[in-house]
């Protein structure tokens, strides 16, 4: 009777071992898909190693954009004063290659936190609601702050059918949107950096986002997340491009022929090529087929006389 006691105690001990790791183990997976051992559900981080963007800097002195850069997180966080953080890293190029180390970041109850300067600092409230108010320490500031009023706070649908909250923020408390965070994606005119009110301007905002390396935003006034040529802009350039949608061709009518073969290439929204056409110069229209592509949105890219195009066209059923 005692042996079968004493078993019958290991046995508990083992089962309750058990539990307890797979416990903890369904804690740690949920906490890094954004659930909370609390059971309060954030599906869509901002902190994650999944995300990843490619945004471009806007020089208030030329009035002009330059090269887009990409961002990630480094896959493995980190511990200090015993919060755990995820390093934010920069690429300036369009491969993917030597990436630079910048600040920490960490998410926690819809809060977005920045480790800077050696301090830790509030970035974002994604519970705030409309008609609050909120600051903004600036790092090493010296004690400046930035005052935001909630204009509003709505949702945007993103491009893999995911509804995102949307909070709209105003400076000066001016019922004025200046910009917008975006739950799971963070301020689609600031990236993930502090706004600075007295300059109302964006110098590092969204061009793509991804998730899990499928793009699921793109910034309306582009049309593809490396050759930032907008529609305005190639209108301008005297190029009509039509219909869009679409079901079977796209027209490319020029008011100025190219002078030179030219090479229309199409992809799609992953940025996969999936067709090209080689056409020679000195024509003023050229059509191509699309209606082998399956429905979705595609962009179409060119060259012409040294000057990189690209137009997102969509592919209707």
């Amino acid at each position: 009777m005692k042996t079968y006691t004493n078993l019958k105690i290991s046995l508990t001990l083992i089962l309750f071992m058990v539990c307890s790791i797979y416990g903890y183990m369904v804690g740690q997976t949920s906490s890094d898909e954004g659930i909370s051992t609390d059971g309060e559900s954030n599906s869509f981080r901002t902190i994650s190693p999944k995300n990843s963007w490619t945004s471009y800097t806007y020089n208030p002195m030329t009035g002009s954009n330059v090269q887009p850069r990409q961002y990630r997180f480094h896959e493995d966080s980190v511990e200090v004063g015993g919060n755990w953080y995820f390093q934010l890293q920069l690429s300036n190029s369009e491969e993917g290659e030597n990436w630079s180390d910048l600040e920490l970041f960490r998410e926690e109850n819809g809060k977005i936190f920045v480790l800077k300067y050696g301090d830790e600092y509030l970035l974002m409230d994604f519970n705030l609601e409309a008609g609050e108010t909120f600051s903004i320490e600036q790092p090493n500031g010296g004690g400046w702050t930035n005052n935001f009023l909630v204009i509003s706070v709505d949702s945007i649908e993103l491009m893999d059918g995911s509804q995102r909250k949307r909070v709209g923020l105003g400076c000066y408390e001016e019922d004025v949107v200046w910009h917008y965070w975006v739950e799971g994606m963070g301020s689609l005119t600031q990236n993930l950096d502090f706004y600075h009110c007295a300059l109302d301007v964006s110098h590092d905002p969204i061009l793509c986002f991804y998730q899990n390396g499928e793009i699921i935003y793109l910034d309306e006034n582009y049309d593809e997340c490396w050759i930032t040529t907008s529609v305005t802009d190639i209108q301008a350039q005297g190029i009509n491009i039509y219909p869009n949608p679409t079901t079977d061709f796209l027209t490319i009518e020029f008011e100025d022929a190219p002078t030179q073969d030219i090479m229309f290439t199409v992809y799609d929204y992953t940025g996969k090529q999936t067709r090209n056409f080689h056409y020679s110069g000195f024509q003023s229209l050229y059509r191509i087929h699309v209606s082998d592509l399956s429905p979705g949105f595609y962009y179409l890219s060119w060259e012409q006389n040294g000057i990189p195009y690209s137009y997102r066209f969509v592919v209707g059923e």
